[in-house]
């Protein structure tokens, strides 16, 4: 079964290496441009009386708002980690955060949501949001310890303490939910809304 891309030319806002490569590898055709930073978007989602699924849209909105007026298909997306009691899970900026945010969410639940925007001409044309269950083991501090001294400053202070796909492996339990939308992109539901069947030549 082959598809063909409806929509394009789509440029991504991101500057996150895995979107691209999950949008590469699903055989997307997009540019790409990089955001501004909005870390004073991010205090003010968190302060913002929503759901952790606003949260995320708030996020992916604000990201694209600066080029979502284009000719071309303007898509964004964001991710918020969020505990139960409606804490949101943010990046750490040294290894003292790393290690109160592990022991935080050590032996819990939080939740995941990936969200993603598609703008044309400045009219948001479709959205979406995944929710993703994340489960992690019940760590002893010195588990904590030893687990944090194998993830690389750029990459704990960048991605956070945990990668899905790396290292993350050994500290999560059980994860209910989509999969892309675990690594950062909301594939299905896009590709659902962007491509199209192509039809077979008969003979």
């Amino acid at each position: 079964m082959a598809f063909l891309q409806k929509i394009k030319p789509i440029i991504l806002v991101s500057k996150s290496k895995t979107r691209r490569e999950i949008l590469t590898k699903a055989g997307v055709r997009f540019s790409v441009l990089i955001p501004k930073e909005y870390i004073e978007v991010k205090a003010k989602a968190d302060s913002m009386f929503l759901s952790g699924e606003e949260k995320a849209l708030f996020l992916a909105r604000s990201k694209a708002k600066n080029f979502y007026k284009r000719t071309e298909y303007i898509l964004a997306s964001d991710q918020l980690a969020e505990m139960i009691n409606g804490k949101i899970i943010n990046k750490p900026n040294s290894r003292k955060e790393a290690i109160d945010l592990l022991d935080n969410i050590s032996g819990k639940q939080h939740n995941l949501y990936t969200s993603a925007v598609l703008y044309h001409r400045g009219k948001e044309i479709w959205n979406t949001v995944q929710k993703v269950k994340i489960y992690v083991k019940n760590l002893s501090k010195k588990e904590q310890l030893l687990y944090l001294e194998d993830i690389p400053d750029q990459q704990l202070f960048s991605s956070g303490i945990y990668c899905v796909e790396k290292e993350g492996k050994k500290i999560i339990n059980k994860i209910e939910g989509d999969y892309f939308s675990t690594l950062g992109f909301p594939l299905f539901p896009f590709l659902k809304f962007v491509m199209v069947e192509k039809k077979q030549d008969k003979y």
